[in-house]
């Protein structure tokens, strides 16, 4: 059913009923035709989230914090849903550390990120068969590893286990928080920061700004200087803007222009590849490492 969620096609619960949101010409005959073939499983997914475990069901603790997800993260949702346990959604990073590293300093600063970043708590539950953000009292940790024991060798396979392990663990996007940290030691002067989070609340971009703002965090700390001020808006407050815009007028008319502007255009661009895909997403991945000497490292970053 990946078809769904590249035409745009929006899937919500009216009672028992399913209801089908989707673009001018989306829904074609043949894509109609597997969602009604499938119409009880979708039926199942949706209602699943709508009736969330109670723990994960209560009132947050500031409102203020809750609020729909962006269309994109509807999408992945309910990939997260109709595939479970949706490892594809999964974003490990590995940060390797080198040099004294205060490991209290660090737990700070994580701490301190989740408390910046409300997104960072958040959970993801199902309020009348679509899902809502909302933000928890949860705090974030970091679990550590020492590998320090461990000849060359085995420590290099202990590294890939682990990964293996924790970038196949899933996330249960009812319960908060959706993100994991890990420091794994390997010398006492050199250690690897390992997080994996879920899609749905992080993307590409999401890296820098979190690397950056872990950064400030931990230095203030080391240098007894007050955090860096948090960010004067929040992610849940453009939803709303954003969804107040998607209901307004100007809106109306500018779907209305392009609608004019690609009449006629495919719902799909079919590109030809060279060999078959999948019917159903498999989630398979593989890694591929590089490094770069520090002479040609030089040119690069210039450019950059």
């Amino acid at each position: 059913m990946r078809d769904l969620s590249a035409r745009g096609v929006e899937l919500a619960l009216e009672g028992d009923d399913l209801r089908i949101n989707a673009p001018d010409g989306a829904l074609t005959p043949e894509l109609s035709a597997r969602v009604e073939a499938q119409r009880d499983a979708l039926v199942t997914i949706l209602a699943r989230a709508r009736e969330s475990h109670a723990e994960s069901a209560h009132v947050p603790d500031d409102p203020a914090l809750s609020g729909p997800l962006s269309r994109a993260q509807h999408r992945l949702w309910f990939l997260d849903q109709l595939h479970p346990p949706a490892l594809f959604l999964n974003l490990p990073c590995w940060v390797r550390l080198k040099g004294k590293l205060d490991v209290a300093a660090l737990q700070f600063a994580i701490t301190e990120l989740g408390r910046r970043h409300p997104t960072l708590r958040s959970a993801v539950i199902g309020v009348d068969g679509r899902p809502h953000q909302v933000v928890r009292d949860a705090e974030l940790t970091l679990q550590e590893e020492d590998l320090s024991h461990l000849p060359e060798g085995e420590r290099e396979r202990a590294l890939e286990a682990f990964n293996a392990r924790e970038s196949n663990r899933p996330f249960d996007l009812r319960f908060a928080p959706p993100i994991r940290f890990t420091l794994i030691r390997v010398s006492e002067n050199e250690h690897f920061l390992y997080y994996v989070t879920n899609h749905v609340v992080f993307d590409g971009f999401s890296h820098d700004l979190l690397l950056r703002d872990l950064k400030a965090l931990y230095e203030a700390r080391l240098e007894g200087r007050e955090a860096p001020q948090a960010p004067g808006y929040r992610f849940t407050e453009y939803l709303r803007w954003h969804a107040d815009f998607l209901a307004s007028p100007a809106q109306t008319a500018e779907l209305e222009y392009w609608k004019q502007k690609l009449a006629g255009m495919p719902a799909v661009l079919e590109l030809p590849t060279d060999r078959p895909g999948p019917q159903e997403p498999v989630g398979g991945s593989t890694r591929q490492g590089l490094w770069l000497r520090r002479p040609r490292g030089k040119r690069p970053r210039k450019r950059g």
